[in-house]
């Protein structure tokens, strides 16, 4: 072999009579590599955006051991309601004085499909303890101390 890489006078690229295979595996190769990236990281931004949706709420209310987020103005009869709701959760022999709630009201229907996309027709749905155990509710009605829900007109 000389200094530049020849064999007996042949060309760099040529070894053995049989070309140098073409850069188009490597491209493709390069091409899933960057694409598994990508979905990689999509998927881990989406698991922290439901695991952390704070970032997406615009109204917020600390009451308590509750925190509630809402994309609509929150109504301060709220108050009485969580009062409420620590009365009922201080007579449970399940409670658990440490936890902090975090309720997170979704009026938009894009927000609401975006933080709870397995649970359009229900009421709410609170994620296991790996998501912060945050609660997604439906479309609310403060002052009403209703909650909606989607079934009616959601269609599979």
């Amino acid at each position: 072999m000389d200094s530049e890489g020849s064999t007996q006078g042949r060309p760099a690229d040529v070894s053995d009579g049989r070309a140098v295979a073409s850069s188009k595996p490597i491209r493709r190769r390069l091409w899933y590599r960057r694409s598994r990236i990508v979905v990689v990281g999509l998927a881990i931004g989406y698991f922290l955006l439901v695991a952390f949706p704070e970032v997406l709420f615009a109204h917020h209310l600390e009451h308590g051991a509750f925190r509630v987020y809402s994309d609509a103005p929150i109504d301060p009869s709220l108050v009485d309601i969580l009062d409420r709701a620590t009365a009922r959760l201080g007579r449970s022999s399940l409670v658990d004085p440490a936890m902090r709630h975090r309720v997170f009201i979704c009026n938009g229907r894009p927000l609401r499909r975006l933080l709870n996309p397995r649970s359009a027709g229900a009421f709410g749905s609170t994620y296991s303890w790996l998501l912060r155990r945050n609660t997604i509710l439906n479309r609310a009605d403060i002052s009403s101390n209703l909650v909606a829900s989607d079934a009616a007109t959601w269609k599979p």
